[in-house]
């Protein structure tokens, strides 16, 4: 064995050992061969990654984030990502184009390999002085191949440096503290993509007046705004105006002529029975931390151990029905379903009323105030409990404090509110007519007696019930500023 790893044959030709030499070119050869087969796999590697960083003809990808809709007098953000996964990105650029010329808005280039870019560029018109109506935005991205392969994404959009034009048709409003007003205007030049009335920086949505009356069907710029005239400006000065949103992001807002008479509310102790709260905390808890979670961020729950006073204060303090409306009322239905005067909704009016700072206690303990967003009707456990007007459904079931409740859209952001029943007759969806039932009184909820509370909403804010019932009020104050409108524009069908 040892002869032979020498290179000698252990068995030559009649049985005899033979010796044989091994030439050098053998080995050369053999060695050769083993470099070309240990070469091969990693040349082809290279060539693949020669192919994929330098010779691959595959062009970049270019898409929009967000692409805008026009450019205002605002400035935009142009959002886009451009991607290329194999050599890599090696430039990237933004121009403009108008009938001055053509801008450069952005240029980069990247020294070190890059897949992926997500990039932002300004459109400030005012700096780049843009005129005309039409810009073409061009993008190009360039890779890293031999051949420089090239993306190129043009977008032509359209430029408005003209806000709309706010004109107000209506009269002095006269509105009371805790009522609603309407006001008619009209907004010349293109369609706005929004309007209404504004109050500090909440927006009480507006709809073309056709959606009022048909009879303005052919006055396509003419507008109209319910809006509510919070509690809150009892204290303090309220400056309303009507705004207006183009679809490029232009914004105005005018002042319109209006007098606004305060009103003093009442005050109303309530001790609570301390059984009675010790026996619906615990499921009141669980409801408030069910429904705050997906109406607050960063919200903290409470809990079994938290004590009576604090779960009740707190309870008390973040009124569900606050939290939550702007989601419940945000998309009022653009018809008009409610028909002339409001009805009871059942019962006798009883305490709190509307617009009271109701004081509760517990066990002599101040727990806090609130101002009563209703009137209580009280009545025995079961009565019938009526829609106040026809209207849609759009909340029926439990809602912390309030109970049982449902709550009834009738358009252009006035709803209803029915709470503390025993039980509920229709569900979110259902059509109803005026007068109809759709439950029963009772006392879920924080309610220390049996009946009904009963809240009028305009775009989610609490107002006055009063007004709704009021006759006279809805033929002078929304008939009325019907009228008005129809003359100023020359309709002669005039509203009864």
């Amino acid at each position: 064995g040892l002869i032979g790893l020498m290179g000698e044959k252990s068995f030559g030709e009649f049985g005899k050992i033979q010796k044989r030499k091994i030439g050098i070119s053998s080995v050369i050869k053999f060695l050769f061969i083993v470099s070309i087969l240990i070469a091969i796999p990693k040349a082809f590697s290279g060539w693949r990654e020669f192919y994929i960083s330098i010779a691959e003809h595959e062009a970049p990808q270019i898409s929009f984030k967000n692409p805008p809709v026009g450019i205002g007098l605002a400035p935009v953000v142009l959002d886009f990502i451009v991607k290329d996964p194999l050599s890599g990105l090696d430039k990237v650029s933004v121009e403009i184009k108008t009938e001055d010329g053509t801008t450069s808005l952005f240029n980069k280039s990247y020294p070190k390999r890059l897949a992926e870019d997500l990039i932002q560029v300004e459109i400030n018109p005012s700096k780049l002085k843009l005129k005309g109506k039409l810009a073409l935005i061009s993008i190009k991205a360039f890779d890293r191949s031999i051949w420089s392969s090239v993306e190129k994404l043009e977008a032509e959009i359209p430029i408005d440096l003209k806000p709309p034009k706010i004109l107000p048709i209506s009269s002095t409003n006269y509105l009371t503290v805790g009522g609603v007003g309407l006001v008619f205007y009209k907004i010349l030049g293109e369609n706005p993509e929004v309007s209404g009335v504004m109050l500090e920086q909440e927006l009480y949505y507006g709809f073309p007046a056709s959606y009022l009356d048909q009879a303005l069907l052919s006055n396509k710029n003419l507008y109209f705004a319910f809006f509510p005239v919070p509690l809150f400006c009892n204290e303090q000065s309220c400056d309303f105006k009507i705004f207006a949103r183009d679809i490029v992001g232009n914004k105005s807002q005018v002042n319109f002529a209006n007098e606004l008479s305060t009103k003093k509310y009442s005050t109303l102790d309530l001790e609570l029975d301390a059984n009675y709260v010790s026996s619906y905390l615990p499921e009141a808890i669980k409801e408030y931390n069910k429904q705050m979670k997906g109406a607050v961020q960063d919200f903290v729950e409470l809990t079994a151990s938290d004590s009576t006073p604090l779960a009740m204060s707190t309870l008390l303090k973040d009124s569900i029905l606050e939290q939550a409306a702007k989601v419940l009322f945000s998309r009022p239905s653009s018809t008009r379903l409610w028909e002339d005067v409001f009805f009871y909704p059942g019962g006798s009016v009883n305490k709190p009323r509307f617009g009271e700072t109701v004081s509760y206690t517990l066990l002599g303990e101040t727990l806090g105030q609130t101002k009563s967003p209703g009137i209580f009707f009280a009545s025995r456990t079961g009565t019938d409990v009526r829609a106040a007007n026809s209207g849609r459904v759009i909340f029926s079931g439990e809602f912390g404090l309030l109970g049982k409740s449902i709550i009834i859209d009738h358009g252009f952001g006035l709803s209803t509110v029915y709470s503390n029943l025993s039980e509920l007759s229709k569900r979110e969806g259902d059509k109803v007519g005026k007068g109809e039932i759709i439950g029963l009184s009772g006392s879920s909820g924080l309610a220390t007696k049996s009946g009904c509370m009963y809240q009028v909403r305009m775009h989610g804010q609490a107002v006055r019930p009063e007004e709704w019932w009021d006759p006279g009020w809805i033929k002078n104050r929304i008939f009325g500023q019907l009228n008005e409108a129809k003359e100023a524009v020359g309709v002669s069908q005039i509203q009864q």
